[in-house]
């Protein structure tokens, strides 16, 4: 069956468009132009409009949005707390210009060490085929793990 739902931004990058039926094997999903779109699992390129998409049961339909950049964790844990020494991915989602931003902010996650600068906040851009990385804030300095990959879209 066919089900219409709404989608929900998650920050200026992402876009869910969750699954209400139980037997939706397909479902319709609205990409706002004027941005390509690529889906957070498979990473196939959309363009913006409105399309059916095939659906499982075992993932929520998760987009991001071209011109951004999102870092995560790949690794599935239990918790958060035992993902806290596991590197970091880097998805690029290049936009139509070939270009993409974002932002990264880490802390310690449990402790109020971020008042005394214990934090990395960091802007990331792609242009020319080249990544760059600059710190947002002066002063401010956090040691966490690395980079596993940079996926580029």
């Amino acid at each position: 069956s066919v089900v219409s739902t709404q989608s929900t931004g998650l920050g200026d990058s992402l876009l869910s468009s969750p699954i209400l039926e139980s037997n939706e094997r397909s479902h319709l999903v609205t990409l706002p132009a004027p941005e390509v779109w690529y889906d957070y699992h498979s990473y196939t390129k959309y363009p913006s409009g409105t399309m059916h998409i095939p659906v499982k049961l075992s993932s929520i339909p998760l987009f991001i949005k071209g011109g951004s950049i999102v870092v995560t964790k790949m690794r599935v844990r239990r918790s958060s707390q035992l993902m806290e020494s596991d590197p970091y991915t880097i998805i690029v989602a290049l936009d139509k210009k070939g270009e993409a931003t974002g932002e990264a902010y880490v802390d310690d996650g449990k402790t109020f060490e971020y008042k005394n600068d214990k934090f990395s906040y960091q802007h990331l851009s792609f242009s020319d085929n080249k990544l760059s990385c600059r710190s947002g804030v002066q002063g401010a300095e956090y040691r966490s793990a690395g980079i596993e990959r940079i996926v580029i879209l």
